[in-house]
């Protein structure tokens, strides 16, 4: 049995500092400077001088604070120094926009997107010259079209590329974080590429190569619904998994077993601890010179790091690998520490390696879930019937990942602790060892890799039948969307759940119901009336605006279907309407069908509720009553006046029949005006009186044919608005309608370089892009 004992750090005649407060330090110094340095340098000392203010009284006052203080200052130190890291990795804007020609070769698998593909691509060395001396290495590419590709093929490619920016609006994914993690220096597509063989294989390449065998021979051996969720239990690539299946594995708490986490490599480092334990037993290992529990631990890591390795090795896996490292420590490594003081060291460690680790979501949920299990399991007594060993850290962590999830944009069903009691033994403790026994097999017997995987298949078409017997009406009603209060209520709700999870918290129990009260009763903000809220979200080469009033709110335009498996509703419309906490919307304008404005409506109507659609045109794939947005049709809501100027007409492109929509608060109005060119842009003029606009929407993104003079002219905008992707294909906005604007003296803010543009229209004009409130250094400005 292994004793806990204080593991010094730092001992001398005097007084001794334990571990767990100089790796906290470090820790906490390291979130400090990821948090607050922003993207210019220029600030750094600042910060900096900021963040050293509390070495001050450590080390004149209090000489035992010495040794934590300098752990602070190496934590300063290992995040700055990542920061200039990453920054020196970015590549100078002259090669954005432009087509090139460059080797490369693919890495990893493809995502296969409906009508392209995604893939990763490293730029083969020795073609500085053609990068003007910069040091381009690693790329995000999109191939529309293109051929079925192989991981570890070279490649000839034509390529048009951009920065990795993603979508820059509240509570989207933060693109630019996840490309800093996966060292991505560029994103962009692919106009031709000449395959040039093969190459020269790598240990990564064999790996990827043997992922991709494994996932076609269990399509072709399973062509049913379960085969993408068996081959992301395999190997990591949940390319397979469809929408409708993440749907249910969210709504029900099982999404974690899907994906190849700190559960599964730990599930398998401790399965061969345990056989390693038997064969001890058994008298089949050498015990007269390693002891047992050292034999078990370096097993115990080398199937950890297998899986690990068949999985992809991508940066979740390598945080579970690290964690589950730091757990077998102990009999490896013959360290007798605090389990507390094990948890800070791996946390450290992951932060050591990559910073940035904090910005993402499983970061949090894998650390907060291990810190819950360690709070309520370490030192407790009384727990030993097996229902309590196994149903208590459901319940724990299940108090701790409801906050953070509903955080994050997660509903949480209240019955996943019931769920996961089922589906962790099914899914975890069962299947993942078959099928990695299965792939064993397949080395030898490929009869038996399919009765194997027979089996596996029935047993998650018991499962998926299972969640879908949960999809009933009685259930979803079990289902909490998204409840968000900010930072500071989830902060209090998880000082909540810890002082219920407390052993003698009887004390501060009567403090849980205040410092539940931001969810017991949330406060809405909603504009005042004869006011209204108006949000142009960045959904990229698309349109979507949010218009919301004291108690209506309504969207023109859903953005685009990027693929059939998501939309920009889906990534960025939804999330922002959760995040204002808006469930419903009284009514869905689509300026006109085409897919860069309608493409997000299924999407959108199957996350909020949905009063009534107003379009110009017919939108694909709905089926519902569309009422047409005739000119002349007005309401008011809340003071504030809505008018069609124009749309649904007869014209022969669908672009002309764009709703034309102008909103008027408290004497400021703003002109919607979808993708019209200059045919309808002369119609309108005849009521030009009725044009004259403070904001001013820019047709069809600012393309050439439309904004004409007169029309801006009539209009006089003092702001201009533009949705446009950031060096988008089409060219927009063009150089003669900028040109049209600068000698109209409006100011012009666009989405591609300032993401969502939100204002208050009734008030003095002020719009501060949303690009422009977060500043952290791995964010690239934009000019």
């Amino acid at each position: 049995m292994i004793h806990k004992t204080r593991l010094l750090c730092l001992e001398n005649n005097k007084h001794s500092i334990h571990l767990g407060s100089c790796v906290f330090t470090y820790i906490a110094a390291i979130a400090l400077v990821t948090q607050c340095l922003g993207q210019s340098f220029s600030l750094c000392l600042k910060v900096i001088g900021v963040l050293l203010l509390p070495l001050i009284p450590l080390c004149v006052g209090c000489s035992r604070l010495r040794i934590p203080a300098v752990f602070y200052l190496l934590g300063l130190s290992a995040g700055f120094f990542h920061a200039v890291n990453t920054q020196s990795h970015w590549v100078e804007d002259d090669l954005f926009g432009q087509v090139l020609t460059m080797k490369v070769k693919v890495q990893g698998l493809s995502s296969d997107l409906g009508d392209f593909q995604r893939f990763n691509a490293s730029v083969l060395p020795g073609q500085g010259a053609l990068f003007k001396g910069q040091s381009l290495k690693q790329l995000r590419l999109s191939w529309y079209g293109g051929p079925e590709l192989q991981p570890g093929d070279q490649w000839l490619l034509t390529v048009k590329l951009k920065p990795p920016l993603g979508n820059s609006s509240p509570g989207a994914f933060d693109m630019q974080a996840w490309a800093a993690r996966e060292g991505i220096q560029a994103t962009g597509y692919v106009v031709s590429g000449i395959w040039l063989g093969e190459g020269g294989f790598s240990l990564a390449d064999w790996r990827d190569r043997l992922r991709q065998s494994i996932a076609i021979k269990v399509k072709s051996l399973l062509p049913g619904d379960s085969s993408g969720l068996l081959i992301a239990l395999m190997t990591g690539d949940k390319s397979g998994v469809s929408p409708d299946q993440w749907q249910q594995l969210n709504q029900t708490g099982t999404t974690h077993l899907m994906v190849i986490s700190g559960l599964h490599i730990g599930l398998v480092a401790g399965l061969g601890f345990w056989l390693t334990l038997m064969l001890g037993r058994l008298g089949l290992l050498p015990l007269n010179r390693v002891p047992v529990p050292v034999i078990a631990s370096v097993i115990a890591l080398l199937m950890a790091f297998s899986y690990a390795i068949l999985a992809g090795f991508t940066v979740p896996v390598q945080r579970a690998l690290v964690m589950t490292g730091m757990a077998l420590s102990g009999p490896l490594l013959g360290i007798r520490a605090k389990p507390s003081t094990l948890y800070l060291l791996a946390l450290a460690l992951v932060l050591t390696i990559d910073p940035l680790a904090m910005t993402s979501a499983g970061f949090w949920y894998s650390f907060s879930a291990v810190a819950v299990l360690l709070y309520g399991f370490v030192g407790r007594l009384g727990m030993n019937e097996h229902w309590q060993r196994w149903g208590h850290p459901q319940w724990l962590v299940f108090l701790l990942l409801f906050p953070l999830l509903q955080f994050n944009g997660q509903g949480v069903s209240l019955l996943s602790p019931v769920i996961n009691l089922i589906a962790i033994p099914l899914i975890a403790g069962l299947m993942v060892p078959v099928a990695l026994f299965a792939l064993l097999l397949s080395l030898f017997s490929l009869t038996l890799f399919q009765w194997l995987l027979v089996l596996l298949d029935r047993l998650m078409s018991y499962f998926l039948l299972g969640l879908g017997w949960l999809d009933q009406p009685m259930f979803k009603s079990l289902v909490v969307e998204r409840h968000d209060v900010g930072m500071v209520g989830v902060s209090f709700a998880l000082l909540a759940v810890f002082i219920l999870l407390a052993p003698r918290a009887f004390v501060f129990i009567r403090l849980v119901p205040v410092l539940l009260l931001p969810w017991l009763l949330p406060k809405q903000k909603t504009p005042e009336p004869g006011l209204a809220e108006i949000a142009v979200l960045d959904v990229g080469q698309g349109l979507s605006v949010l218009i919301r009033t004291h108690s209506h709110s309504l969207l023109y335009d859903t953005g685009d279907a990027v693929s059939p498996r998501y939309s920009m509703a889906e990534r960025v419309v939804v999330p922002y309407l959760r995040q204002q906490k808006i469930s419903s919307l009284e009514r869905v304008v689509i300026s006109h069908g085409d897919r860069d404005h309608a493409g997000g409506l299924d999407s959108l109507m199957s996350s909020v509720h949905v009063s009534s659609v107003w379009a110009g045109s017919g939108v694909a794939d709905y089926s519902g009553y569309i009422h047409p947005c005739e000119p002349g049709v007005f309401w008011e809501w809340d003071q504030v006046r809505f008018e069609f100027l124009a749309g649904s007409g007869s014209q022969t492109m669908t672009n002309d029949r764009s709703c034309v929509l102008k909103v008027t608060a408290n004497g400021q109005s703003l002109l919607l005006t979808g993708d019209i060119s200059w045919r309808v842009e002369k119609a309108l003029l005849k009521g030009s009186k009725v044009l004259k606009s403070d904001y001013l929407l820019l047709p069809h993104h600012g393309s050439r044919y439309s904004g004409s003079s007169a029309f801006l002219n009539a209009v006089q905008p003092e702001v201009t608005l533009i949705s446009a992707g950031y060096l988008n294909r089409f060219g927009h906005p063009s150089a003669e309608v900028l040109d049209r604007l600068e000698a109209l003296e409006t100011d012009v803010f666009n989405t591609a370089t300032g993401g969502t543009l939100e204002f208050t229209l009734g008030l003095p004009v002020d719009l501060r892009p949303w690009r422009q409130r977060r500043s952290h250094y791995w964010q690239r400005p934009l000019l």
